[in-house]
């Protein structure tokens, strides 16, 4: 079976370093909406917050028991 040359060194790294990045970016955004009128901002912010720590669960968990990347796809796209 032929295989994709990549560097899966290079991409763990960035893996693991772009949400690191993210997350001082929106650390930047609540330091940054601190001023009375910006409560939709902080609102949001606290939102991307919430979502950015539930992706890193379900790819946490995902990575630990070994979760079909599909079965991940289906679960986040489930209607309620």
């Amino acid at each position: 079976m032929h295989r994709i040359p990549l560097n899966w060194t290079l991409l763990a790294v960035a893996h693991g370093t772009l949400p690191v990045l993210v997350l001082a970016l929106v650390v930047a955004c609540a330091v940054m909406a601190t001023r009375p009128g910006d409560d939709l901002a902080r609102h949001r912010v606290i939102a991307l917050t919430g979502v950015f720590l539930a992706q890193s669960a379900l790819g946490i968990y995902q990575s630990i028991h070994g979760l079909p990347p599909l079965a991940v796809v289906r679960t986040c796209s489930a209607r309620h």
